[in-house]
C-alpha cells in the first residue's frame, strides 16, 4: 500500500541555490509517496530548460555498453569524482540530502556519493525488481534525462512493498529528480514498443560509511 503525504518541512525552510542551471526557488518535493513505510520524494522544475537540454545531450553521448549481469540494460559507469564535477546536479542532491535525509533513514548516518550509472533502456529490455543495497541508511537519486518524454511511452519506475507488491509508479519527465531509500524494492521502467527513443536516466548512489567499505554491487533481486 502507498499514500501521498504532504511535505513536512515548511517551504521557507527549504534551500534556495544560486547556481547556473538551477531555478531560483525553494528546493521542495512536488510529491511524497510512502511505499512499505519508506518515503519516495519526487522533485520537478528544479533545473532550467537550458540545463535539461544540455544534460540530455551529455547523457546521450555516454559510452553505453551492455550490462548482462543486471536488467540487460545499456549503461555507463561513473565514478564519484566524475559525478562531483558535473554542473548543478550534485549540488542540488547535496542540498536535498541536508534537508530531507533525516526523515528517510532509520538511523541517519553521513552520506557520501559512492558512484553512479547512466542507463539507456530500450523496448524489450527485461528490468528486475531489486534493491540497490539492503542498508536502511543509504539513499539513491534518479535523474530522468530525456529532453522530451511522452507519457504514452511508459517507462515508469515502479516502487514496491515487499509484502503487498507494486505500490507507486513515477513517470519519467525531463529534469525530474527522485530521492528514495536504497533498500526499497523498485524496478526501472521499459519504454513502450512505439517509443522512438531510449529511456535515459542517471542514478547517483549515496552510501553510509559502513556500506562504503563494501565492494560496489547491487543487492540480489527481491519480491
Amino acid at each position: 500500500m502507498f499514500q501521498t503525504t504532504s511535505d513536512p518541512i515548511a517551504l521557507h525552510d527549504r534551500p534556495v541555490l544560486d547556481l547556473d542551471g538551477v531555478r531560483p526557488a525553494p528546493i521542495a518535493p512536488r510529491l511524497t509517496f510512502r511505499v512499505g513505510g519508506k518515503p519516495v520524494l519526487v522533485f520537478d522544475d528544479l533545473f532550467t530548460e537550458q540545463f535539461v537540454e544540455t544534460f540530455a545531450m551529455f547523457l546521450l553521448r555516454q559510452d553505453y555498453r551492455p550490462r548482462p549481469s543486471f536488467d540487460n540494460e545499456l549503461s555507463a559507469a561513473m565514478t564519484a569524482e566524475f559525478l562531483g564535477s558535473l554542473p548543478a546536479l550534485p549540488d542540488v542532491a547535496e542540498a536535498i540530502l541536508r534537508c530531507d535525509y533525516p526523515a528517510i533513514a532509520g538511523v541517519p548516518n553521513e552520506q557520501v556519493l559512492s558512484h553512479g550509472y547512466s542507463a539507456a533502456i530500450r523496448h524489450g529490455d527485461s528490468c528486475e525488481i531489486h534493491q540497490d543495497v539492503t542498508c536502511d541508511d543509504c539513499v539513491t537519486f534518479l535523474y530522468y534525462g530525456n529532453l522530451v518524454w511522452n507519457e504514452a511511452w511508459g517507462g515508469e519506475t515502479v516502487f514496491c512493498d515487499r509484502a503487498a507488491g507494486a505500490g507507486a509508479c513515477v513517470s519519467p519527465r525531463p529534469g525530474r529528480l527522485v530521492l528514495f531509500p536504497a533498500a526499497i524494492h523498485h524496478r526501472a521502467g521499459v519504454p513502450a514498443r512505439d517509443c522512438p527513443t531510449f529511456r535515459y536516466g542517471l542514478s547517483l548512489f549515496y552510501r553510509c560509511p559502513r556500506m562504503l567499505q563494501r565492494p560496489v554491487r547491487r543487492a540480489a533481486p527481491g519480491v
